[in-house]
């Protein structure tokens, strides 16, 4: 077998090899665009980490994906403000299930101007040792979710002032649009 012929043999290997990790990643990133609230782009994921226990309904999820926002999203919302995530959520109902459901995906209700009051506190049964915040939101049932102590800091100094909006969303999911930040913070735990 010439050199060629074996280059040609890794390089398909290879290729073939990759291909169910680049196929999981790309569906992975999909889902997460499509859990951002209507009226709201963010292409780039900074940071994501999640943990689950089990499959489909009844199955323990938590999890953190951290967006930067898009720059026309951004315009558009230190602009509107909260008026205009509110608007956004707001839409016609939509016949086929399909786009029902992947609606109802995005949609978050009840939005309001951070800090949050009363700030996350309960740790479940456990004591996990974490200050009120996000890692309390996440620590609230039994199933954990380990996060990097940094971007916890970073999304508990925006839980806490006054310049982001966040509203509630199906499945114990809560978000956060932080437009000083240029960031869109989604957290979820049910």
């Amino acid at each position: 077998m010439t050199m060629r012929k074996r280059f040609g043999c890794l390089a398909l290997l290879a290729l073939f090899g990759c291909a169910p990790f680049v196929g999981w990643q790309a569906y992975q990133y999909v889902w997460s665009q499509s859990l951002l609230p209507h009226g709201v782009e963010a292409r780039w994921i900074e940071y994501r980490k999640q943990a689950a226990w089990g499959f489909g309904p009844g199955a323990d999820e938590v999890g953190l994906i951290i967006y930067r926002l898009d720059n026309a999203s951004l315009s558009k919302i230190e602009n509107g403000g909260l008026g205009y995530l509110s608007d956004a959520s707001e839409s016609p109902a939509l016949v086929n299930i399909s786009q029902r459901k992947a609606r109802e995906r995005r949609t978050y209700w009840d939005w309001k101007r951070t800090p949050i009051v009363p700030l996350w506190s309960g740790h479940g049964e456990h004591s996990c040792g974490r200050e009120p915040g996000i890692g309390a939101f996440l620590d609230r049932s039994d199933f954990r979710c380990k996060l990097d102590p940094k971007t916890v800091s970073r999304v508990n100094a925006i839980l806490r002032s006054d310049n982001a909006f966040y509203a509630h969303g199906r499945g114990g999911s809560v978000v956060l649009v932080a437009p000083a930040e240029k960031r869109v913070i989604l957290a979820y735990s049910g």
